[in-house]
C-alpha cells in the first residue's frame, strides 16, 4: 500500500482507463487462493524464494532486515547483521492468526539463527509492527523496502545470507499480462509490473 499501489493508481488514473477498483487486505496465500477462484484480479504479496508462481507477473528482491529505535544498541553498527545478536531482544511481530505467512517466516528465520524469538508485542500491520519498535518496544524483522518511508526514524539492518529469502511480487491471474492489452486485466497487470520496476530503481538509490 505504501509502495506500488499509489503509483499504480495515478498510473490508472493517467491513462483515463474505466476502471472501479476495490481494494482488499489479504496475506499471500490469501491472495494466491483468491485469484484461483477467479475472486480476485490482481495482488501484491511475498511468495519468498522457490519455484516460481503461474500468478507471478513481476518481482524484486526485498530482502529481511532488523528494524529498531536509533537509540538501540544493535543500531550503531554497520554492514549485514548477524540475526543471533538479537537473539535476547523482545520482538515485535504480528499475531499469528492476522497473518500465519508472515508469523511463520519470522519464526523460521530465528530458529535457522539458532533462538526463538521472544514476540512481546503484536500487531496486523506492519505499519504497526514499526510504530511499536519506534517506542522503544522491541525489534523486528521486516522486508528492506520499509526503510524508504521510515528514513531517520527508524534503523534497518540488513541480515546476514538466510535461506529464507524475501521478495515483493505483483500477482494476477495466470497469463493475465500476456493477454491482449485492450483487456482490462493485461494493461493492469502490465502497469502494475512498470510500477514494481520504477519501485525497485528507487529503493535501489536510497541503499
Amino acid at each position: 500500500m505504501h509502495s506500488v499501489l499509489p503509483g499504480l493508481l495515478r498510473r490508472i488514473a493517467d491513462a483515463g482507463w474505466n476502471l472501479r477498483v476495490e481494494a482488499r487486505e489479504m496475506i499471500t496465500s490469501q491472495q494466491l487462493r483468491a485469484l484461483r477462484a477467479g475472486e480476485l484480479d490482481l495482488g501484491f504479496g511475498r511468495p519468498g524464494k522457490g519455484e516460481p508462481l503461474a500468478e507471478e507477473v513481476a518481482g524484486m528482491d526485498d530482502p529481511y532486515c532488523l528494524a529498531m529505535a536509533p537509540s538501540h544498541p544493535l543500531a550503531a553498527g554497520e554492514g549485514a547483521l548477524p540475526l543471533q545478536s538479537a537473539a535476547h531482544e523482545p520482538f515485535v511481530g504480528f499475531a499469528r492468526y492476522e497473518d500465519a505467512d508472515y508469523f511463520d517466516r519470522t519464526v523460521a528465520l530465528c530458529l535457522d539463527a539458532g533462538f526463538t524469538p521472544s514476540i512481546r508485542h503484536e500487531a496486523g500491520q506492519f505499519v504497526n509492527v514499526l510504530a511499536l519498535v519506534a517506542c522503544g518496544l522491541g525489534v523486528a524483522i521486516v522486508p528492506s523496502s520499509f526503510a524508504s518511508l521510515y528514513r531517520g526514524k527508524l534503523v534497518f539492518r540488513p541480515l546476514q545470507e538466510s535461506r529464507y529469502q524475501s521478495r515483493l511480487a505483483v500477482l494476477a491471474v495466470a497469463g493475465a499480462a500476456e493477454q491482449d492489452s485492450e483487456s482490462d486485466a493485461g494493461r493492469v497487470a502490465q502497469a502494475a509490473a512498470l510500477e514494481l520496476k520504477h519501485f525497485g530503481r528507487r529503493l535501489a538509490r536510497l541503499r
